[in-house]
């Protein structure tokens, strides 16, 4: 994963046209795979924040963009990033806990994530 918890002047949300947080889902497999059933949270005790949309897919080797601006619906999370540094989560009923990208303090505009 990767995420961009203070972005402002970066990418604009092609859907509102506003600068907000984005989170980057990467699939590392040779197939196609489906995120029906998969969540996003930034809350351990609640590892079902956001649910991806039926139908949401990423292709092989692809990134999936996700924006995580509050509005909770189509690929639009229902929650913020903090700026100060939290842990995000990517689970899945099914297959428990799938994966977590802790990170600390962010600045503006710039991207974190792990190779």
């Amino acid at each position: 994963m990767v995420i961009a918890p203070s972005n402002a002047t970066v990418h604009a949300d092609p859907d509102y046209g506003h600068f907000t947080d984005w989170i980057e889902v990467y699939n590392s497999g040779s197939i196609s795979e489906s995120l029906d059933g998969f969540y996003l949270s930034d809350d351990p005790e609640d590892l079902r924040k956001w649910q991806f949309p039926p139908g949401a897919q990423i292709a092989a080797g692809d990134f999936l963009l996700v924006y995580a601006d509050g509005l909770g619906s189509g690929m639009h999370a229902s929650f913020r990033l903090k700026k100060d540094g939290e842990v995000l989560y990517l689970t899945c009923p099914l297959k428990g806990y799938v994966d977590s990208l802790p990170y600390p303090y962010q600045l503006n505009d710039i991207s974190y994530g792990r190779e």
